[in-house]
């Protein structure tokens, strides 16, 4: 499946509805989603890639920032989106 810039496939996404934004560690993926008219992305939850021999607290601050990670990356795509819409509002 080819990767698009962000730009492009926003025309290939709908009008509103939530996007999801993915932080793809090597042992945990941090999951987030933005509103349906995406202007805010929040945390979903942190998926184990397979089961680990971690202590338990540094494995729950580390879910914690993989989820942040995952809402930093989202929201970076969100405003973008939002900033070209501005932009091509002002044409």
């Amino acid at each position: 499946m080819p990767v698009l810039a962000l730009l492009d496939a926003r025309a290939l996404l709908p009008a509103r509805g939530a996007l999801i934004g993915l932080d793809l560690g090597t042992k945990t993926i941090g999951v987030a989603t933005s509103d349906p008219d995406r202007r805010l992305a929040t945390t979903v939850e942190t998926i184990a890639r397979k089961t680990f021999a971690a202590d338990a607290s540094r494995h729950k601050r580390k879910a914690v920032i993989d989820q942040h990670a995952a809402v930093y990356i989202l929201q970076g795509a969100l405003d973008r989106l939002a900033r070209a819409d501005e932009a091509r509002a002002g044409e």
